[in-house]
């Protein structure tokens, strides 16, 4: 069985990041879109921009409050929460046609805000503040991960495995198996502070500092650097559509990766004093970036760098399959002997079982060493990748 494979090309469309017009000089702090057409971007002064068509054209959503709105999230097509300072949490059951204030105990500052389901949502604060819904919103319960510092960034792939993030002394990380019942500390391998973290899957997941991208693919048992270029700045936000292609956002930059980080380019770098605040993506194509002053960009092609996709499932040839003590792979053209390649095993978790990265041969042949059940195999080089299934008895 053969899954995607894909190569990067020429995109004819308009390329890169486009400049909107917002209607509003209040800066804006967080965006969400349902899809490609449907949003909200929110900022100071109590803001609340709409659009029901990509971001050319921005309404005004009233929410009858001057509050610094830091997080907003949609739980479903109709549904959506708003945090910000001192406390404030606003929502909406008809897609911000009417924004009411929720009942929520605390009058801390409010950061940032997710849901994984329409039931299961977490917000974070100052003061280490964390809550939990399982009830879509109508009860929240406190949550305590033995901080009292702000807590930035809250990223949860399911309703067990969740990351939250904050402005510690140093580059800090928590981490629950359980919904937030128990959190573990996961002190970062750097002294700048963490401001941002995004998990893909409970393996593989990011977090943004000081001009750098940690990466994890084993739960955060061990981080690696990804260096942005020197005076990148800060990165403050970070947004994958799969395990392989993601943005990073720091004030002044966007970047882009399509392998998991292992290299980041720059798409688009903010004009004179503007900064960047937030970014959003629904698929590889549809992105927003918000920021100072109103500041909106939109990009329908990835940010113009190598997103469109051609199957070459039928170059990559892995025998036997059932495989029992080694596997086989045979890569065809156009991948190249001589150039390195990144070989990878996941198992069905998505659970790092192999890597390397400097094989140099299309001929390749891999030990199992005890693996079992259907794995992943994937393999990239420059710009291309593929994967298959592979059983293992």
């Amino acid at each position: 069985m053969l899954l995607g494979l894909v190569v990067c090309g020429s995109i004819s469309a308009q390329r890169g990041w486009e400049k909107m017009s917002s209607g509003v000089v209040k800066d804006l702090n967080d965006v969400f879109f349902i899809d490609s057409l449907e949003g909200w971007t929110v900022g100071n002064s109590g803001t609340i921009l709409h659009t029901a068509d990509g971001g050319i054209l921005w309404e005004i959503q009233p929410g009858a409050t001057t509050s610094f709105f830091q997080g907003i999230w949609f739980s479903d097509d109709t549904t959506g929460w708003v945090v910000g300072s001192s406390g404030t949490m606003l929502r909406t059951d008809n897609k911000g046609e009417n924004w009411s204030a929720a009942n929520f105990p605390i009058a801390q500052g409010l950061t940032d805000i997710m849901f994984c389901n329409p039931l299961n949502g977490w917000i974070v604060g100052d003061l280490g503040i964390i809550f939990h819904t399982f009830d879509g919103g109508e009860k929240w319960q406190y949550q305590f991960a033995g901080v009292e510092q702000s807590l930035l960034s809250v990223s949860f792939t399911d309703v067990n495995n969740g990351w939250i993030a904050g402005s510690y002394n140093f580059g800090w990380l928590s981490h629950t198996q359980n919904g937030g019942i128990e959190w573990t500390d996961f002190p970062l391998p750097i002294d700048d502070l963490t401001y941002c973290v995004f998990f893909i899957s409970p393996y593989r997941g990011w977090a943004g500092t000081g001009s750098m991208v940690m990466y994890t693919d084993d739960v955060g048992d061990t981080w690696s650097e990804q260096l942005l270029p020197e005076g990148s700045g800060n990165v403050t936000d970070l947004f994958f559509i799969n395990d392989m292609q993601g943005w990073a956002l720091t004030e002044k930059y966007i970047y882009y990766t399509g392998n998991a980080g292992m290299n980041w380019e720059l798409q688009l770098q903010a004009e004179n004093s503007a900064a960047f605040s937030a970014i959003y993506f629904t698929d590889a194509q549809h992105g927003w970036v918000v920021g100072s002053s109103g500041l909106v960009y939109r990009t329908t092609d990835g940010g113009g760098t190598g997103l469109q996709e051609i199957d070459i499932s039928d170059r990559i040839v892995v025998f036997p399959n059932p495989a029992i003590e080694r596997l086989n792979i045979r890569l065809e053209d156009p991948f190249c002997t001589g150039t390195d390649l990144t070989m990878e095993i996941y198992d069905q978790a998505g659970h790092l079982l192999f890597r390397d990265m400097s094989l140099k041969s299309n001929e390749l042949q891999i030990p199992l060493n005890g693996m079992k059940g259907p794995v992943t195999i994937r393999v990239s080089q420059k710009g291309m990748s593929g994967s298959c299934v592979v059983i293992i008895p």
